[in-house]
């Protein structure tokens, strides 16, 4: 089969080139390498090509001003080209989102014969913001790359290979009292800058690591008069004044499989800002295959996705029926507490995120991708 991958219009990060990377771009990149693998002809049409380069047999990547025009079938991303210059038999557009434009009045809908979707959560909300049929909806998921995760040499700052035990999963071992936040500060920083501050008076050599662009997030909001400029203002003082936490920034795919790595507790209380925008959760499935505890937010696709796999809390400020009061800070940071102070505890819920990433592998993915085009295709 021969597929046409169109992501010219993925420009916020690099699809064919190093940088920093999103789960979109590792999407676009497993899956189109997992069915080229498999003997499907694959073409990705990206942005930031100046040349056309061949990277597998039958995996080609290309530049947006020349590529191939017709295949069997043909992927989108996100958006609906209004006039794309692909001849095909089958259209399918992959969204990451829940509102993709699909036409000044949703015109190019009926011609999408398929939409691979993350969660059961992402399917819902497309359905019902816009005109699609769920019959066309196909639950792929989102993967991980377990390879990323195994046992490697590590070194310190000063360059010295450090000797380090092994988990029975293959992972370095963690450092003890370690969370780990690396998104959008809008989900939920401060959240979290309290949870840290409580953990802190019970685990005292306790740290977190912010891995994200906050200053490039602050910049964007520093000067407006809205509650989310002085959360983030209070966010920018606490991450620079407060002991045991430090703002790493950007950082590469190598830094940051090596801080999942080293994060004992992955904490999200996420509230996302935008309905839609956590539909599944792969930064949480890759600190699962590191086999560090997740404590998560009920929020959208989180409760469906990792279920008995990670600790589900309300988020912060909303009621709770089981203690028929609103939670607070204190009873995610309870949760921390236990989980960095019982190592058998610790060990159980460790092992538990392990084997759920291990049933959400890009192999699996590309199976629920080939199944998809085989329905589609009348297979």
């Amino acid at each position: 089969m021969k597929i046409i991958w169109d992501a010219r219009s993925h420009e916020m990060y690099p699809v064919a080139t190093a940088g920093l990377t999103s789960g979109t771009v590792q999407m676009i990149n497993e899956i189109s390498k997992g069915l080229a693998a498999r003997g499907h002809t694959v073409h990705v049409v990206t942005p930031d090509l100046g040349h056309e380069e061949q990277r597998a047999p039958t995996l080609w990547y290309w530049p947006r001003e020349y590529f191939p025009h017709k295949a069997d079938v043909v992927v989108m991303t996100m958006h609906m080209d209004p006039n794309p210059p692909f001849i095909a038999d089958t259209l399918i557009l992959a969204t990451f989102g829940t509102d993709p434009w699909m036409g000044p009045n949703n015109d190019f809908a009926p011609a999408v014969d398929a939409y691979p979707v993350f969660s059961q959560c992402h399917q819902d909300l497309l359905c019902t913001n816009r005109p699609v049929l769920p019959e066309k909806c196909h639950i792929t998921g989102l993967g991980v790359t377990l390879a990323d995760y195994a046992w490697r040499t590590i070194l310190d700052d000063a360059g010295r290979e450090q000797a380090h035990e092994m988990h029975q999963d293959g992972c370095r071992r963690k450092v003890s009292g370690r969370m780990l936040y690396a998104n959008d500060p809008a989900r939920g920083l401060w959240h979290v800058l309290d949870i840290f501050d409580l953990v802190k008076k019970e685990v005292k050599d306790a740290t977190l690591h912010v891995a994200y662009d906050f200053d490039r997030q602050f910049a964007a909001h520093m000067w407006e008069h809205s509650l989310m400029a002085q959360l983030l203002w209070d966010c920018k003082k606490r991450l620079e004044s407060t002991p045991g936490v430090r703002n790493l920034g950007l950082l590469d795919r190598t830094e940051v499989v090596r801080e999942q790595l080293e994060c004992q507790v992955h904490v999200m209380p996420s509230d996302p800002p935008n309905v839609g925008t956590q539909i599944h959760g792969i930064f949480q499935m890759e600190c699962a295959a590191a086999g560090a505890a997740l404590v998560l937010s009920d929020r959208e696709a989180f409760p469906e996705v990792f279920g008995e796999g990670a600790v589900i809390l309300p988020v912060i400020g909303t009621y709770w029926p089981e203690q028929e009061r609103r939670i607070i800070a204190d009873d995610y940071a309870t949760t921390v507490v236990e989980l960095m102070t019982d190592q058998t505890k610790w060990q159980g819920t460790s092992q538990k995120t392990r084997a759920l990433a291990e049933t959400h592998t890009w192999e699996h993915v590309v199976d629920n991708w080939e199944r998809m085009l085989n329905v589609i295709r009348g297979k």
